[in-house]
């Protein structure tokens, strides 16, 4: 019995000390790929950072570079997709007469669409059409802001774009009011470049005396005035 008890608390202490082992085995083998990953690790960033010092960028970072740029411009085309989507049924008006006292209150913007209605005269909006409005920009004194007008439908919009000539009293003098498409900020940049290229065509156009007129029209340059012709009345009388 007491031969079996001392088996008994042998066996014990043989399978605690195996445990033992085992643990400082595993501890080991962990120290050694902790050390080893940790050399690996030290190697390349010393060797990037030698890359940097020289200015010469590893490969890692042109790959990496790579990889942001790709993410941010297609994060930036999803937003601008739909900033696009947001706008697509907004105009923006210029040169309203604002308020002494600017702010956002209902009696101002009632007062804006007002003017824009009265403005508009039989091309107004309908309650149909309409869906909101406010000003947007820094308030800054002697400057009316531009308006947006959000519409319900293609159509409208459409027709208030083609509206030509609009004019406005302001302080006894007439004002010309326009009305544009709310463009995002890509698409104010494409339309700069597009204005700038009218011009260069229509330049070209009047130094060879050619009767004619550029016009943008969903963001195409087009003529304005093609055959026939307006001729004067000394080429008709001659």
């Amino acid at each position: 019995s007491t031969h079996e008890k001392s088996l008994s608390l042998d066996k014990k202490y043989t399978a605690i000390e195996e445990k033992i082992s085992d643990l400082q085995t595993s501890f080991l083998q962990f120290k050694q790929e902790i050390s080893t990953k940790f050399e690996k690790f030290q190697t390349k960033f010393l060797t990037y950072a030698d890359a940097v010092r020289l200015n010469k960028p590893a490969e890692f970072f042109t790959d990496i570079s790579t990889k942001l740029n790709l993410v941010t411009k297609k994060i930036e085309a999803q937003s601008d997709e739909k900033l696009k989507e947001k706008k697509a049924l907004n105009v923006i008006v210029f040169n309203i007469p604002e308020s002494e006292n600017p702010s956002s209150s209902l009696e101002n913007t009632k007062r804006d669409l007002n003017t824009i209605q009265e403005i508009l005269g039989v091309h107004k909006i309908n309650k149909s059409e309409f869906n909101s409005l406010y000003r947007i920009g820094k308030i800054i004194k002697n400057r009316c802001r531009p308006i947006i007008i959000k519409l319900n439908n293609l159509e409208a919009k459409q027709r208030l774009l083609k509206l030509r000539n609009l004019k406005v009293i302001s302080k006894g003098k007439e004002n010309a009011v326009y009305i544009n498409p709310d463009r995002t900020a890509s698409e104010l940049l494409a339309f700069k470049k597009l204005r700038e290229e009218l011009k260069v065509k229509q330049q070209l156009a009047d130094d060879k005396n050619e009767r004619v007129k550029y016009v943008i029209r969903n963001n195409k340059i087009v003529e304005k005035i093609q055959q026939p012709f307006r001729y004067t009345t000394l080429e008709l009388w001659g």
